[in-house]
């Protein structure tokens, strides 16, 4: 149902976002993205989605951003509780909260998304500024223990800044 939604928010989109925060696992170098209503014992096509589904869906005329702020979860039977890396696309950015085969802190909450949001309110940022602030920054305040995994070939592209509240049409879970 939220696939279908975002395919038909992504047509003739100039710039595409897409944000997920929560459990994702490594199979078999496939990222999948946990349903944060996931039920233990159920089979794992229907618990997940995996995040080339989903960037195949994005297909915006200047820029996609696929964000991942990846939670720990334990793994189970060949599933990997880390990221695998994304093969590139044109016009993408993607950045992930850790480096690919790393896994995401789990003594304290990742600063990712805090620092990711309070970049894009009130800047005006390329998405090599957003990149490299995301890298050092989660790397600073996490005291060396998290580095964020930017891949981007958008370069000098700009990205807006948002107002300070925003209403954010579509916003679901999976």
């Amino acid at each position: 149902k939220y696939m279908n939604e975002f395919r038909g928010e992504l047509k003739d989109a100039e710039v595409a976002l897409f944000y997920f925060k929560g459990v994702t696992l490594d199979s078999s170098g496939r990222n999948l993205l946990m349903a944060s209503n996931a039920a233990p014992g159920r089979p794992i096509e229907q618990s997940a989605i995996s995040l080339d589904e989903i960037a195949d869906l994005m297909n915006a005329k200047q820029a996609n951003v696929l964000l991942v702020d990846a939670a720990l979860a334990r793994a189970n039977s060949g599933l990997s509780p880390t990221m695998a890396r994304m093969r590139d696309r044109s016009r993408f950015m993607v950045a992930f909260a850790n480096m690919p085969g790393k896994l995401t802190r789990s003594d304290v909450e990742s600063p990712f998304a805090e620092l990711l949001a309070s970049y894009l309110v009130g800047n005006d940022l390329t998405s090599a500024d957003l990149g490299r602030k995301l890298r050092q920054d989660v790397f600073e305040r996490t005291r060396g223990s998290q580095l964020p995994w930017v891949r981007s070939d958008l370069g000098a592209v700009r990205l807006a800044a948002l107002p300070a509240t925003v209403q954010t049409p579509g916003v679901s879970e999976i």
